[in-house]
């Protein structure tokens, strides 16, 4: 993906419990709004169909996952001088999208995919574009996700204290100096 070395600034478990009716954070629409060379691996930790909570991305009428913008540079840097993320079809001022924003997609054609699969699947994607969990019905869910980044150094592990957080205090972007730029593939 990167053509250069990784390494992988926050890992996550969740579980998302079957029952759960009120939909917040990761489960609206939403894009993760990190730096544009990050993408992240999900790892479904237990079997997941269309009742236990499947991740969701939109999709627009070519087959392509929407991608928002992100502000986030490095970190320390956020570009708020856009003020709103947006794609193609329009702009919302938050990382979590707005309904009306998620309707004007979808009468553009874009429609929201659910990706199911055994333990064991994973799905790599880009962090910025549209997506979510959704609830459970049946069956809890059981994920991992991994955010990946490229180094210009190899390091003897790809995963370390020193660099790899829990990304909920938004501390482990970067955390790295030697790769606070951008690596162009």
């Amino acid at each position: 993906i990167f053509r250069s070395y990784v390494y992988c600034d926050n890992v996550k478990i969740y579980k998302t419990p079957c029952g759960v009716k009120r939909r917040e954070s990761s489960w609206l629409w939403h894009l993760d709004n990190c730096p544009k060379e990050q993408v992240k691996i999900m790892i479904y930790l237990s079997d997941v169909n269309q009742k236990s909570g499947p991740f969701e991305f939109m999709e627009d009428p070519s087959g392509t996952a929407v991608k928002a913008t992100t502000r986030r540079i490095d970190h320390t840097s956020w570009d708020l001088s856009k003020g709103m993320h947006y794609t193609k079809y329009c702009s919302w001022h938050s990382s979590r999208v707005h309904p009306n924003a998620i309707q004007t997609m979808q009468s553009f054609g874009c429609k929201p995919v659910s990706v199911c699969g055994n333990m064991g699947t994973a799905i790599l994607f880009d962090n910025n574009i549209i997506h979510r969990g959704t609830l459970p019905e049946k069956e809890d869910r059981l994920a991992m996700t991994l955010q990946f980044r490229p180094s210009r150094f190899k390091r003897d592990s790809v995963i370390g204290a020193q660099y790899t957080g829990d990304g909920w205090h938004h501390t482990t972007f970067n955390m790295d100096p030697s790769i606070e730029h951008i690596i162009e593939v």
